[in-house]
């Protein structure tokens, strides 16, 4: 088999024709060549996207609230948290890292249950820095429906030291108002995820 050994590479028309010179070695699996803008080749190793800092936490057991007062989620159980940013023990809020600021998506879905067939108003929120930010909201018109869920999806631009907490409201007269938790269905959930390359 012929080869071809060569230390440059020189385009055989134009009046300038470039001249690359191309690395002494080879690079690795994966690798790219990348000039200096002076013609010299060098190998480029792609930089890694992945969509972190990212968490999921749920409700793991049904939480009491007061009717008609917008109440915090409190997600005390995990699925996964990679920065270790969220707090599932006493604040029940995710803070973005040191470093990590950019683009999130943050998603929240509670399940409002011991409702009565009398209709209700729920609502749905994401809160930054304690204010409200976004939200879901649904008029239930009077029904043989006791139980319901409203999810909630947001962007939102996070600074590092932000903190993003779940809020949801259950006004409806009679019963006693909750949150719906299970370790197993997780119907009372909050999560996000960085969006990479935004």
């Amino acid at each position: 088999m012929s080869k071809l050994k060569v230390d440059q590479i020189s385009k055989a028309t134009g009046a300038s024709p470039a001249i690359f010179t191309l690395p002494a070695a080879d690079g690795t699996a994966g690798q790219y060549l990348q000039t200096d803008g002076a013609g010299n080749l060098t190998w480029g190793t792609p930089t890694a996207s992945t969509n972190s800092p990212a968490f999921f936490a749920y409700l793991t057991a049904d939480q009491t609230v007061t009717d008609n007062t917008a109440t915090k989620l409190a997600c005390d159980g995990e699925l996964f948290d990679t920065a270790s940013a969220y707090d599932k023990d006493t604040n029940y809020r995710f803070t973005v890292p040191a470093g990590e600021g950019g683009k999130y998506v943050v998603t929240t879905q509670i399940s409002y249950i011991n409702g009565n067939a009398g209709g209700a108003v729920i609502k749905t929120m994401i809160y930054v820095g304690g204010v409200e930010k976004a939200f879901a909201y649904d008029d239930l018109a009077p029904n043989g429906y006791e139980n319901t869920v409203l999810m909630l999806q947001t962007i939102l631009d996070l600074s590092a030291a932000d903190y993003v907490e779940a809020y949801g409201l259950w006004d409806m007269t009679p019963g006693t108002p909750a949150f719906g938790g299970n370790a197993s269905s997780m119907s009372s959930y909050f999560s996000a995820f960085k969006l990479a390359g935004v």
